[in-house]
């Protein structure tokens, strides 16, 4: 199978403008709900025990190596999954030219 560098260089750049809107986006939704927070201070630590006693599954133990490799991940599956496609279809057009 031959490689098509262009169709290949095109997927890089929609996976990370896909992946980079993706964290405009939480960015832009961080800064809606901090600017829409209104501290509680009568009631704050009934909020924290019940995220920490009464959740199901208890904490939430982060891990960032784990996190890095999600999203890399990701944007490895956006970029086959992008590839794929478009030489799929790439594929289809060049045959409906060759039968016309």
């Amino acid at each position: 199978m031959k490689i098509d560098k262009r169709v290949l260089i095109e997927s890089i750049i929609v996976s990370t403008l896909i992946i980079l809107a993706v964290i405009g986006w939480r960015i832009v939704r961080g800064y809606l709900l901090t600017q829409n927070y209104v501290p509680e201070i009568i009631n704050s630590y009934d909020s924290i025990d019940y995220m920490q006693h009464k959740v199901s599954f208890g904490i939430v133990n982060r891990s960032y190596w784990k996190t890095a490799m999600i999203g890399i991940g990701g944007f490895v599956l956006l970029f086959i999954t992008y590839y794929g496609i478009r030489t799929w279809l790439t594929q289809i057009i060049k045959r409906r030219k060759r039968s016309i």
